[in-house]
This record gives structure tokens, C-alpha cells and sequence, in this order.
């Protein structure tokens, strides 16, 4: 089980990683066609509110680029730290895969929302997809529920023999 849910968090870090890289490559090819000053901040329902120098269409890579670097730190730590909770070794690692699994979820959903579709609505300088965020937002609390849950669950039923 453990090494399954490692090859799943290498593999979201892999496409997070895609997505981060092939849409700032996509910027830099488009960069020509932009106008001196682009949309770059959006109402609730998508359009733009806001018009800055093209320099700010990096804004959703920088963004992205620091929530990898601090996802990342939390994924190779998530592994190191014990739960603290009075329950099996085994339970233990249970609880850090899942908390490891969760911060990889939320790592590529952060990253493909801006350097996927905010920087795409921003290089084409169309109404951003009010769909995604929402969706995204609902992905992230199912998924801290689901967390906790599992967490109850696994609390119970590895408990340490005293």
C-alpha cells in the first residue's frame, strides 16, 4: 500500500510539474501576441477587472512555483513527522500516506488551476472558467473530509496494545 501511494504522489508531482512547465513555455510563445497591458484579475463572474503590464501574466507561474516548492517540503516531511496519536506503527504510517496523498491532491489541483486555466485565460485574454475554482474548492474540502475521516477510522482501529 505504501509504495502504491508513492508512485500516485510521483506521479501528481510529475503532472504538477507538466502543467507548471508547459503552460510558462506556452506564455513565452504567445509573449509576441500579447498587448502591452492584459487582463489580469477577474470578477466573481470571470471577466476582467483589471488591466496591468504584460510582465504580470508570470503572476500564476510565481504563484504555482511557490506552492510546489512549499507543497513539495510538506510532502518529504509529511513521511519524517509521527502522528502523535496512541496507535500501531502501522496505523501510523497509514495516517502520514494519506496525509502525504492529500498534499499531492492539493498540489496539483493549486498548480493546474494557475498555471492552467488562469494563466490560459490571461495568455488569451478570455473570461476566466468560474467552474473550475468552484470545483476545485469542493475537490479540496471532500478531500480534508475524507482526511479526517480516515483518520477517525484508522485511530480506532490500530489502536496500540497496552
Amino acid at each position: 500500500m505504501e509504495k502504491v501511494i508513492r508512485i500516485i504522489c510521483l506521479i501528481l508531482n510529475i503532472l504538477a510539474w507538466a502543467v507548471f512547465v508547459l503552460g510558462l513555455i506556452r506564455l513565452l510563445v504567445a509573449w509576441n501576441t500579447l498587448p502591452d497591458e492584459i487582463g489580469i484579475h477577474f470578477t466573481s463572474d470571470g471577466n476582467f477587472d483589471a488591466r496591468r503590464s504584460k510582465l504580470l501574466a508570470f503572476y500564476p507561474y510565481i504563484i504555482s512555483l511557490l506552492s510546489l516548492a512549499f507543497f513539495g517540503i510538506c510532502g518529504f516531511f509529511s513521511n519524517k513527522i509521527k502522528s502523535g496519536l496512541k496507535i500501531s506503527s502501522k496505523g501510523d504510517m497509514i495516517i502520514r500516506q494519506q496525509i502525504r496523498l492529500s498534499i499531492y491532491i492539493i498540489q496539483f489541483n493549486v498548480v493546474f488551476f494557475f498555471s492552467g486555466e488562469w494563466a490560459d485565460a490571461v495568455i488569451r485574454q478570455r473570461q476566466l472558467n468560474t467552474v473550475i475554482p468552484v470545483l476545485s474548492m469542493y475537490i479540496f474540502m471532500l478531500l480534508l473530509l475524507l482526511l479526517v475521516i480516515s483518520i477517525v477510522i484508522v485511530r480506532f482501529t490500530c489502536k496500540k496494545k497496552e
